[in-house]
């Protein structure tokens, strides 16, 4: 059997890789679904994005925060 501390560590790894990848997968839906320049709600769209990728920050880490700043730069 798993020792308690040991169950923990693991818990707290899966719970924190779930977040990541829930992070990941709303920032790439929000950058997905922007629009072409020019076209209605695409300013709008790029906010949204821009605050989404924000809010997410926390669980996705500095590395993938920038690959994505640098998406949608």
């Amino acid at each position: 059997m798993l020792g308690t501390a040991l169950f923990t560590e693991l818990k707290n790894k899966a719970v924190k890789r779930y977040y990541q990848v829930d992070a990941q997968n709303k920032v790439e839906a929000v950058i997905n679904s922007i629009p072409n320049p020019g076209e209605p709600e695409a300013a709008e769209m790029f906010a949204k994005a821009e605050s989404t990728l924000g809010a997410a920050k926390r669980h996705l880490g500095d590395e993938l925060h920038d690959k994505y700043r640098v998406t949608l730069g």
